[in-house]
């Protein structure tokens, strides 16, 4: 088990939830995976190592990690919500390829304090703070 399946599980004690392998099974894949899966992505993953897992199970313990602060939807202009691991020291963006669809996550460093700035002015809080960078990806350029 690795330390986000621990930080899922311990979530779930504390709030009464039931803690089982596909919960902690989705969890573990979701942090495993480098890409930005789409529900139907995680599912079809999923099934490779738990086959009799439901989608349904699939959405339910995507809204538990989210409730835990643990993962975050990421919606960009495909129409389809992704979903990537959240955590609130994690500055980071996205650059979207409006052709393909492809989602590479990027570091941003010196936004952080812009970001911290304006949410400031505006009275907010930030939890996690993630950005869309839209264009073409060097494959779709051609």
């Amino acid at each position: 088990m690795n330390q986000y399946q621990e930080q899922f599980r311990d979530f779930m004690e504390d709030k009464g939830f039931h803690v089982t392998r596909q919960r902690l099974s989705i969890a573990g894949l979701l942090s495993e995976m480098e890409s930005h899966p789409t529900i139907d992505e995680l599912h079809d993953n999923l099934r490779e190592i738990e086959p009799s897992v439901g989608q349904a199970t699939v959405y339910r313990t995507l809204k538990l990690l989210k409730d835990a602060g643990l993962v975050m939807e990421l919606r960009i202009d495909d129409g389809a919500t992704r979903f990537e691991t959240a955590s609130p020291h994690k500055t980071h963006g996205h650059l979207v390829c409006r052709n393909c669809g492809i989602v590479v996550e990027i570091q941003i460093s010196t936004l952080k304090k812009a970001q911290a700035e304006l949410a400031q002015e505006h009275g907010f809080t930030l939890d996690v703070q993630a950005n869309c960078v839209y264009g073409l990806c060097p494959d779709c350029r051609i």
